[in-house]
């Protein structure tokens, strides 16, 4: 399974993949309305810039708080 995170807000769900983040690349985002798409069929990620980013910034403010540990990568 590759690492990774949620956050669920109202009828959105953003998906953080921190995969490419170990490779020096960033993490990588999707984002489902689950209301319109309960099988989070369509990723909204570049569809929707503005909600991506307030939920990307929800999310990293939630790890602050809670002192998150981040994955690290093999050596």
């Amino acid at each position: 399974m590759k690492p990774g995170g949620a956050l669920r807000a109202g009828d959105w769900k953003l998906i953080v993949w921190y995969e490419g983040l170990l490779l020096g690349q960033g993490p990588a985002y999707e984002l489902y309305h689950l209301g319109r798409d309960p099988g989070e069929q369509a990723d909204l990620a570049t569809a929707e810039p503005d909600t991506l980013a307030a939920l990307v910034a929800a999310f990293e403010g939630w790890q602050a708080r809670v002192g998150a540990k981040m994955p690290l990568q093999r050596e």
